[in-house]
């Protein structure tokens, strides 16, 4: 659970929302003496997040947005950057830690790059974890059929929190996805 931000109305009195800014928020009556009104408000942290102390207290700038954008202090729910974007600060949105997880990127390191992929067997297998449970999807021999088959699978369970894999080169959108790989 994240800790609670400071009042509305303070927040709207220290920072404006600004597009330009790259963290998307910018001071508007600054508190510390190192800023000046209009400088960008935050920095990054080490793992890719904008933050920005106030008071003496380090917050996430994009739940910072969201309270500021919709007077929902989202205390209780994590605030999902829509696109994956962590610069994207201006467009999030309120949801719960599975739609969080939902809609994350990738792992690193893995035998696959795309999500829900990896190798076992010189196949291709695919898995999705829907409410804390991994669900088998299938094996293929393709890595990119499996991606395609995780991408079906994740809009299934997901709906619009999907994360879907980029597929930059198409797959023949009539192969049968559903041949699977017998075990050996």
């Amino acid at each position: 659970m994240a800790k609670p931000l400071p009042p509305l109305k303070r927040l709207h009195h220290c920072f404006e929302i600004d597009e330009t800014s790259p963290s998307k928020l910018r001071w508007k009556n600054a508190t510390a003496h190192a800023v000046k009104n209009g400088d960008v408000a935050g920095r990054k942290n080490s793992g890719g997040y904008w933050e920005v102390s106030l008071d003496a207290v380090r917050y996430k700038v994009h739940r910072i947005i969201y309270y500021m954008q919709t007077g929902e202090d989202p205390i209780d729910f994590d605030i999902d950057h829509r696109f994956g974007d962590l610069n994207d600060n201006a467009n999030v949105r309120k949801v719960t830690k599975s739609q969080n997880l939902a809609n994350s990127k990738p792992r690193k390191n893995c035998s696959s790059k795309y999500k829900g992929v990896y190798k076992s067997r010189n196949t291709w297998c695919v898995e999705i974890q829907v409410r804390g449970k991994r669900i088998y999807v299938g094996r293929f021999r393709c890595e990119k059929e499996a991606a395609l088959a995780y991408n079906k699978a994740a809009i299934e369970n997901f709906g619009e929190f999907a994360w879907i894999n980029d597929l930059q080169e198409s797959v023949d959108s009539d192969q049968d996805l559903e041949v699977q790989v017998s075990a050996p």
